[in-house]
């Protein structure tokens, strides 16, 4: 089974896209942030910083059950980039994969890739620039 798939039945997310999309459109139970907070073994404050939730969206959501359409569209962001980061460029190491966007790197001027999910420019250089998987993965090893 490819790491995508595991990786969605690990956090809960539906197996085919099209119930991934008409999930996240209804909004992401509030068990998919944590089961996704336990596979890079990050804090929950630490997750929803990266993912631009604030603590009161955080607590407001754990409390109705789930995400808006927004904060649901950027977990499942987190996660696709975390199992393309992890096949693609860390060679299905998980522990690479997870250490590399919490990390600074030099192809990103610098920045941590965690920390570019923020806005659509930065998550755009996150999935497209594959020297800067190198480099982080060259600064790992």
């Amino acid at each position: 089974m490819c790491f995508r798939k595991v990786l969605r039945q690990q956090t809960g997310l539906p197996a085919s896209d099209i119930e991934i999309h008409n999930a996240i459109c209804r909004g992401l139970p509030f068990s998919v942030f944590v089961r996704i907070s336990t596979i890079p073994d990050i804090q929950h404050k630490e997750l929803a910083t990266c993912l631009a939730i604030s603590k009161g969206t955080l607590n407001q959501s754990k409390q109705s059950g789930s995400f808006t359409q927004n904060k649901s569209d950027r977990l499942y962001r987190f996660t696709e980039i975390l199992a393309v980061i992890t096949i693609g460029y860390f060679e299905g190491s998980q522990s690479d994969a997870v250490a590399w966007p919490q990390s600074e790197v030099k192809a990103l001027g610098y920045s941590r890739p965690n920390d570019l999910l923020l806005t659509s420019a930065g998550n755009e250089k996150n999935q497209l620039s594959k020297n800067s998987y190198y480099e982080g993965r060259k600064y790992l090893r």
